[in-house]
């Protein structure tokens, strides 16, 4: 029997219990292609192929070695089809797009950047001398003085916050 006959014979004689189990064993290692580290999915996925393959042969129609291969060669074939649309949508950064993340880090850089202008009122942790790190409205961060030596526990005030650098002085 030719390997065209098999095929045929592999596709005509599919239940709804086998296709189920193979879409559906596909679209969880498809899913563990693209939240990986969960490994649930792709052992699910597998079992799934698996018990898709075994469910197809037990028909007992057509020569069930070459309905295996075949199955899983598909299967193989459409994971890397997958697998190759992760990498493209990866390399134009689509994928690992958080917006969530995005959104919290911008807010947590608005409110340092409100917390660290000019006029926030801190407490020195090291002794600025003419550098140190001050605990300014929760934030801890490198500040730098013009020279002036703050001591350790001494309030603080933020003067300047440009390129990154916080100059800061004694509060009064």
């Amino acid at each position: 029997m030719s390997f065209f006959n098999e095929l045929e014979i592999l596709f005509t004689g599919m239940t709804l219990p086998v296709v189920l189990a193979l879409v559906l064993g596909y679209i969880f290692l498809v899913v563990e292609l693209y939240k990986t580290g969960v490994k649930i999915f792709g052992v699910v996925g597998c079992v799934l192929v698996l018990l898709g393959a075994f469910l197809r042969i037990r028909s007992g129609d057509g020569n069930p070695f070459a309905q295996i291969f075949t199955l899983l060669f598909i299967e193989a074939v459409a994971v890397f089809v997958a697998f190759m649309i992760l990498i493209m949508t990866v390399k134009k950064g689509w994928l690992y797009h958080e917006p969530g993340v995005e959104r919290e880090d911008k807010q947590i850089e608005e409110e340092h950047g409100r917390i660290l202008q000019q006029g926030g009122i801190g407490v020195a942790l090291t002794d600025i001398m003419p550098s140190g790190k001050a605990n300014i409205g929760g934030i801890v961060a490198d500040v730098v003085t013009d020279g002036f030596y703050i001591k350790r526990g001494e309030g603080i005030r933020v003067v300047k916050h440009e390129n990154g650098v916080i100059g800061v002085e004694r509060a009064e």
